[in-house]
């Protein structure tokens, strides 16, 4: 009886480590421009990716799925993707942390489509994505009709821009610093340009006062010379 116990918990803690490391397939390649080693890539990236936790060490609860379609069949590219994301429910209903990433091959449109839950965090939005996801490297790479590379790319850059807002798991901690590298620096020359901006009009403003208090005082000096 004691064997049969043993070997029952045995297969129950196997069994639960099979399902535990169990991976989800998070790329759709309806378009037939990635290779098998490159959806495997993907798939381990975003498979890891899940495991990310909020700042307070929460699971985040975000979800990041890839589709690439040959055609939206006359369809606006982002109503395509809303769409999918819609019909897929990608991310939970609760934090609604989903991500989808949508390529049109023969239309070559583009597009990452967000869940409403990224509007409460700092970074992760459609000003930063074209800035620091959608790369002149990644522009190169899909003239070139190098889709797998600029669809890994892409998703790395994206790792990246998700990692300013949670706290992505150690593997993927790289990406997340050499990005906050290169955004820290950018912020830091945008608050200067703001503060010679302001220093550069308020020293405009006193020096148009000055100008018209000058012309206003010898102005004056000239009537009253004329009256005398």
């Amino acid at each position: 009886m004691k064997k049969m116990l043993v070997l029952l918990t045995m297969l129950v803690m196997t069994f639960g480590v099979t399902v535990a490391h169990a991976e989800a397939n998070y790329v759709k390649d309806d378009a037939g421009v990635l290779n098998q080693s490159q959806v495997q890539n993907l798939n381990e990236m975003l498979n890891v990716l899940v495991m990310s936790q909020t700042k307070s060490g929460e699971m985040a609860h975000l979800e990041y799925a890839i589709m690439t379609v040959e055609s939206l069949k006359g369809d606006d590219v982002e109503d395509y993707a809303r769409d999918i994301f819609n019909k897929k429910q990608i991310g939970d209903s609760q934090h609604n942390l989903g991500v989808l990433f949508l390529i049109s091959i023969k239309d070559h449109e583009y597009r990452i489509q967000l869940g409403d839950g990224w509007e409460k965090t700092k970074y992760v939005n459609e000003d930063n994505i074209k800035k620091w996801v959608y790369t002149d490297n990644v522009t190169r790479m899909l003239r070139s009709n190098n889709y797998g590379e600029a669809i890994e790319t892409i998703t790395e850059n994206m790792i990246a821009l998700v990692g300013q807002d949670v706290v992505l798991p150690q593997s993927q901690e790289a990406f997340a610093k050499s990005l906050g590298v290169l955004i820290a620096k950018s912020e830091a020359a945008h608050a200067k340009r703001l503060a010679n901006l302001k220093t550069f009009g308020l020293g405009t403003v006193i020096a148009l006062l000055g100008g018209g208090i000058s012309f206003f005082s010898v102005n004056s000096w000239r009537k009253f010379a004329k009256k005398r």
